[in-house]
């Protein structure tokens, strides 16, 4: 997922997809010129192969380390710290994303695809992940809409108040009383 919209690169069998994360990275290259600068993958992803993998591109992967917890000094009680806050921040950046599941399999019934073919299953996989951004893209199109209509309506109003501040002063000129004015508001001319 990058920004707001939602994709699918890979639709496979339903087998530990753990080993797909080296293709997932270079789609990645592929579509945007560079490596991502980290990886924010389920802990399936983590293994040594992929990291090993990672670490020649220069990405971070942002999951727990391998191996024992480092133990704390006095001389890197802060950088563990910092490490676990970022950790912590990039495990709530995929909040959105297991959303993006989450409504595709609850909203969309992405978990009951009963396709036999394989190339079937993909075409239905990414229909549903086009109507999900599709729906995105409603919603901001009718929320600048509404903000459009908004500065219409009140550069309309603008116009009206000049229109009616100008028949007021037509008015008062030639001697009838407007409302909300005394006549002796208005200086009285003969028309």
């Amino acid at each position: 997922m990058k920004d707001w919209r939602g994709w699918i690169t890979y639709a496979g069998n339903a087998f530990h997809e753990g080993g797909d994360l080296i293709a997932q990275v270079k789609a990645y290259r592929r579509r945007y010129g560079v490596y991502p600068e980290a990886v924010l993958g389920d802990p399936i992803y983590g293994t040594r192969a992929n990291r090993r993998y990672l670490k020649q591109q220069g990405i971070r992967f942002a999951g727990k380390p391998l191996g024992r917890p480092r133990k704390v000094t006095e001389a890197n009680r802060e950088e563990l710290k910092r490490l676990k806050a970022q950790r912590r921040a990039e495990y709530l950046q995929r909040i959105p994303i297991e959303g993006k599941f989450g409504q595709g399999k609850n909203g969309y019934d992405l978990n009951y695809i009963r396709a036999k073919r394989s190339d079937t299953s993909y075409a239905w996989i990414n229909s549903i992940f086009l109507v999900m951004n599709l729906q995105i893209l409603l919603r901001i199109f009718f929320a600048l809409l509404k903000k459009a209509v908004v500065a219409i309506c009140w550069k309309l109003l603008q116009v009206a108040e000049r229109l009616m501040n100008g028949y007021r002063r037509v008015l008062c000129t030639c001697g009838v009383p407007v409302g909300g004015l005394n006549q002796s508001d208005c200086a009285i001319l003969t028309c």
